[in-house]
């Protein structure tokens, strides 16, 4: 229920497509048939048969993507979500960023799986009443995460049914989980640079050019993939002449990318779907004529790409120019919870430099 509801719409949308159609095209199954392999109700024989034919078929697609057979088999083993298993916060930190990298991350995301868990067992056993009890017996995780930190939501606790109270707990748990991503990855690949909220960015969002009554492009709604886009050419420019300049224009990482500017303007405007292949073969474009001593870019920004599909499908609706959740407040005052606890650290050294004014132009930096 909870894993499937936060994670599962996520991974679809990093694999391309449903989780049924995915497995009907890698294994042969029919619709009704794959259906019965997901929920566990196909004899042993058919199943193995199936995930035979699903571990051929996705190790040809990335073949045919660009990369070496002992690459495909490296990825694929270490990325258990495209085999269709599994869904959750501990998944994507093992999956897709490695518990090493990221050893907060990961014990938040172990806390955040159990918590799942426990909700889940409540709810099947006594239904909505049986979240109140659950919740309260939730370990490691603070009052605040049971209260609403966006200002256009502070609506009476007493005034909230169990489901909203859920909700609430929810989310937060999720924005949280990122906002912890950026100060773990910030801290380690831009050490040198001040201490600011960089994937905030990457949260849908209203334009600083917004003006009631005026015109604004997109509505005046910033999306996730839009910005993404954006900083993806900025990585790449800063890669090739070693300093922070303004966005590449369109055209300009579309070609560097290799994609038509309209299949790019589509990305970017929330109408066409951005797969974590499509991304990490527009990442490998983008960084094939590039020497840069920074940064390993030949690593592609899974962080960059992770952030901005969980925003883009969970808040932001399927006509995304007409409807987005802004969750900017929430995700600074998260942000500043974890901030504080790793600028706690004996560890911790302080960077100086300031960032470029890109990553500064979110409004829910000052608020």
């Amino acid at each position: 229920m909870f894993q499937n509801e936060i994670w599962l719409p996520v991974f679809n949308e990093m694999q391309g497509g449903s989780l049924v159609s995915r497995l009907q095209y890698l294994t042969g199954l029919s619709r009704p048939t794959a259906r019965k392999y997901l929920a566990g109700k196909i004899s042993l024989k058919k199943r193995q048969q199936a995930d035979k034919n699903a571990e051929d078929n996705f190790f040809k697609t990335l073949i045919d993507e660009g990369m070496s057979d002992q690459e495909a088999r490296e990825w694929f083993s270490g990325n258990p979500v495209s085999q269709g298993k599994g869904a959750g916060f501990q998944s994507v930190v093992y999956n897709y960023l490695g518990s090493d990298a990221y050893p907060r991350l990961d014990v938040m995301a172990e806390k955040a799986d159990k918590a799942m868990s426990s909700l889940y067992l409540a709810c099947r056993r006594g239904g909505v009443e049986g979240i109140p009890g659950a919740m309260k017996e939730l370990e490691g995780f603070s009052d605040d995460y049971m209260v609403s930190h966006d200002p256009e939501r502070d609506v009476s606790l007493e005034k909230l049914g169990e489901r909203q109270k859920l909700e609430i707990f929810l989310r937060n748990v999720c924005v949280s989980f990122f906002a912890l991503l950026d100060i773990e990855c910030v801290s380690r690949d831009y050490p040198e640079y001040e201490m600011e909220p960089i994937f905030i960015n990457l949260t849908p969002r209203v334009s600083a050019d917004f003006k009631l009554g005026e015109k604004c492009p997109r509505g005046g709604l910033v999306l996730p993939y839009f910005s993404l886009v954006e900083f993806m050419g900025l990585l790449v420019d800063r890669a090739k002449v070693g300093s922070w300049r303004s966005v590449p224009s369109v055209d300009d990482i579309a070609s560097m990318a290799n994609v038509s500017a309209a299949e790019l303007a589509k990305i970017r405007s929330g109408n066409k779907r951005l797969s974590f292949k499509q991304f990490f073969s527009m990442w490998r474009e983008m960084v094939r004529p590039v020497k840069s001593g920074h940064l390993d870019m030949n690593r592609p920004p899974v962080e960059l790409y992770l952030v901005a599909a969980f925003f883009q499908v969970t808040f932001c609706g399927k006509s995304p120019s007409r409807w987005i959740d802004i969750v900017g407040h929430e995700y600074r005052y998260w942000w500043n919870h974890h901030r504080d606890v790793v600028e706690a650290d004996p560890g911790y050294e302080k960077g100086a430099k300031p960032l470029p004014e890109w990553f500064l132009q979110s409004d829910f930096l000052t608020r």
